[in-house]
């Protein structure tokens, strides 16, 4: 240690009480603010005369996102106190994951940047399997997971190679280990500069990313233990104790003035626990009945706190509820932010001890009133939401004088109000894929999400509102095309097509014909997944024939539904025609219609059940 005394180990007392259980936790994103990365401010939705809509009034009132937490409430014991009112009475409150007495501190410590840890130790396994003239490394400082893109973006050639390529053989020498790893990489997020990095919205190591251990120290010790810890900066923990070594160092210092290495004193052996409240009771009053332990269950200690883009933790304000509050409401959470929340079950423990009084009355037995938090529960949310927003409605469509085509459509229904960029496509027939033509943007956000997709800058047209038309200047009297709309909205999520349109041009009327070709719907990878047409011709031309044959050969006549019952998909009627053939000669203009009827004459066939041998020796 840092010097030569020598100090007594003290006991360090503890006690089990059950933590709170968490019902649900879930981040609710009720409608887009422009500075909604930013700041954590609640604010009043507000008008903006465009994309209004019914639900506005319904929904001015609340705030436009938060995180809710709601916790069981399964205590047999269960007593109401105005919790709130004693904390600003500043009661003291002891918590389970920290020490009862003075002699001991504890430090929580949660690293928050473990999976990225584990990715860079355990990704250098990979090193031996790469063989020539080639190494790892190279200098390269690695900030976030997403740096880790592909390993041979960090392979670096010796001074007696001139090319930085791998040869394929090396390439694929990648060991099971760092393969494996690979899952850890986001695969279609995008994070804006303010969001949290990438790696702590991943699931790898969640396990590892929840711990988070109360580690106790003797206060004679603990800055020199903190300081040894900070000696190895590879350490796990390292980042989290540098930020406890000041307060560390203060507390061993102050404990070492007020402690005698040469004397044990009392005080350090005895317990003295805080208390809120106390009444005293003469001892000829109380029997032994009544000295038993009281614990009621009063309510809840919420810790917040925020995990900052650099990896640092920034810790929020502590929230209380009473026992009659079991649902917990965080108005102030960012966008696109990442908040653990520490859920504490509070107790009230009352116990009998003998009172030292100054009194003449003699012996006399305190009934005081203590506060406990248990180590509680941790939770980690991340502040995003997935909803994809809905696809523009009524497209509509105008031939301006120019012989040029216009475009409108109105904004869709978006209780969100997240809707920020416009997509036009347009194609030639349904058998070629949708080409982009037009993206309006209109984003009004302080940080932009980044857009997954490359789009070419002379296609995109930024507009300060939201602007629903787009005229194609392309389209002329012999084009003939179909046309479908897209919405984007702030956090990079696109809606699936409008309903698609073909247009063209009646050259006799110079009129738009406009049909449309498939409804609205259709995910962007599968234009025609909705496509609404026969697959069977319903018209047959034939020449040179004078006789027709139909056959109807089923291999089954009826199906049977799971109740056994028959579903009867065939209509037999051997009087009443099922089908009809229309016969048309063209030459004379003579038709002919054909009934088929449908009867059920196929011999129905028993289907054997299946046999198999059986070799065993029990008989």
């Amino acid at each position: 240690m840092s010097n030569n005394y020598t100090y007594p180990s003290l006991p360090s007392i503890v006690a089990g009480l059950k933590n709170p259980e968490i019902v649900e936790s879930k981040f609710i994103y009720n409608f887009f603010m422009p500075d909604e990365r930013v700041n954590e401010k609640s604010q009043i939705l507000g008008r903006d005369g465009i994309t209004d809509n019914a639900a506005f009034a319904s929904r001015i009132g609340k705030s436009p996102r938060f995180v809710q937490i709601k916790m069981n409430q399964t205590w047999a014991t269960t007593k109401y106190l105005d919790i709130q009112a004693l904390v600003n009475a500043k009661a003291p409150i002891l918590y389970e994951d920290a020490p009862f007495g003075r002699n001991f501190s504890s430090i929580v410590v949660q690293d928050t940047s473990a999976d990225a840890k584990s990715y860079y130790i355990m990704s250098s396994s990979s090193d031996p399997l790469f063989t020539g003239e080639l190494i790892v490394g190279g200098g390269v400082e690695l900030n976030t997971l997403n740096d880790f893109r592909d390993l041979s973006d960090f392979v670096m050639p010796t001074e007696s190679v001139s090319s930085t390529r791998m040869s394929s053989s090396t390439a694929n020498e990648r060991s099971f280990l760092f393969n494996a790893l690979n899952n850890i990489q986001s695969t279609s997020y995008r994070y804006a500069k303010t969001d949290i990095a990438g790696v702590m919205q991943n699931d790898f190591l969640n396990d590892v990313k929840g711990f988070a251990p109360a580690v106790t120290f003797s206060n004679l010790f603990i800055g020199d233990i903190t300081n040894r810890i900070l000696e190895n900066e590879n350490s796990i923990f390292a980042d989290e104790f540098a930020a406890a070594l000041e307060r560390s160092e203060k507390i061993q210092k102050k404990s070492r003035q007020s402690s005698n290495s040469y004397v044990v004193s009392a005080d350090e052996y005895d317990l003295t626990l805080p208390y809120y409240d106390y009444e005293l009771f003469d001892e000829a009053d109380i029997t032994s009945a009544d000295l038993s332990v009281e614990v009621n269950h009063v309510g809840f200690v919420i810790d917040k706190s925020t995990q900052n883009s650099d990896r640092t933790v920034t810790i929020n304000e502590t929230t209380y509820l009473s026992s009659k509050e079991t649902e917990y409401v965080d108005n102030a959470v960012r966008y696109g932010g990442l908040y653990s929340y520490t859920v504490r079950a509070l107790y009230e423990v009352i116990v009998y001890a003998a009172a030292e009084t100054s009194s003449s009355r003699g012996a006399q037995i305190a009934k005081a009133k203590m506060l406990f938090a248990t180590s509680g529960k941790n939770i980690d949310i991340f502040c995003v939401e997935n909803t994809p927003p809905p696809p523009p409605e009524d497209v509509y469509f105008k031939l301006l004088p120019e012989g040029h085509l216009f475009i409108g459509w109105q904004f869709p229904f978006n209780k969100q109000r997240d809707i920020k960029k416009f997509q036009v496509f347009r194609r030639s027939s349904l058998d070629v894929a949708f080409e982009l033509i037009s993206e309006i943007d209109f984003d009004d956000s302080v940080i932009k999400t980044p857009s997954s997709e490359f789009i070419p800058a002379q296609l995109v047209t930024r507009k300060k509102s939201p602007t629903c038309l787009y005229n194609d200047l392309e389209f002329n009297i012999n084009s003939k095309f179909i046309y479908a709309i897209i919405s984007v909205d702030a956090h990079g999520y696109t809606s699936n097509y409008s309903t698609q349109f073909q247009v063209s041009v009646d050259l006799f009327t110079e009129s738009l014909v406009i049909n449309v070709v498939v409804r609205k719907g259709c995910p962007k990878p599968y234009p025609n997944l909705y496509l609404e047409q026969d697959f069977f011709t319903d018209l047959v031309k034939d020449s040179e024939h004078k006789r027709m044959t139909v056959y109807f050969d089923p291999d089954y006549t009826d199906l049977l539904d799971s109740a056994g019952h028959r579903l009867n998909l065939i209509a037999f009627n051997s009087k009443r025609p099922s089908y009809k053939i229309h016969i048309l000669e063209t030459n004379l203009a003579q038709d002919q219609i054909v009934n088929i009827t449908t009867g059920n004459t196929k011999i129905p066939v028993a289907i054997p059940i299946s046999e198999a041998k059986v070799y065993t020796q029990v008989t």
